[in-house]
């Protein structure tokens, strides 16, 4: 997920976001281009306003992978940390942290952990209520 402000002019920080506009059904697009999500692509794809969209990018088969080694998985939710083989790739180690400070800020948490046969499970867990002020 990607903050507002990143492009879209006077676009909102991630965490000012409200809950409600991150959770429900979306459309997944899949991205021809392995380096950017430009503007003609997504003309194509007759956005709406007000739809929720997940892009499915070359960094999504990254899921299907092995999984995430033993050593990273306790700090998959710090800031700046990535696995070893991401390393030469595009990104900053930002991604899961930013989902853990989004959990954590609504009360809730996340969670890793590597699935047996292959891949990695990553979830995000939020209580039904508010949390007390």
């Amino acid at each position: 997920m990607d903050a507002p402000l990143h492009f879209v002019q006077r676009g909102r920080p991630i965490d000012r976001l409200p809950l409600d506009a991150t959770v429900g059904r979306a459309r997944i697009i899949a991205i021809q281009d392995p380096r950017i999500i430009d503007l003609e692509e997504l003309r194509r794809q007759r956005i709406r306003v007000g739809e929720r969209l997940l892009f499915k990018t070359r960094n999504s088969e990254l899921w299907s992978r092995d999984g995430f080694s033993d050593a990273f998985l306790p700090q998959a939710f710090s800031r700046f940390t990535r696995e070893e083989q991401a390393r030469t790739s595009p990104g900053t180690g930002l991604g899961l942290s930013i989902i853990g400070a989004i959990a954590l800020a609504h009360g809730g948490s996340a969670g890793a952990a590597n699935r047996p046969g292959g891949g990695a499970d990553v979830w995000l867990s939020l209580p039904t209520e508010p949390p007390a002020s």
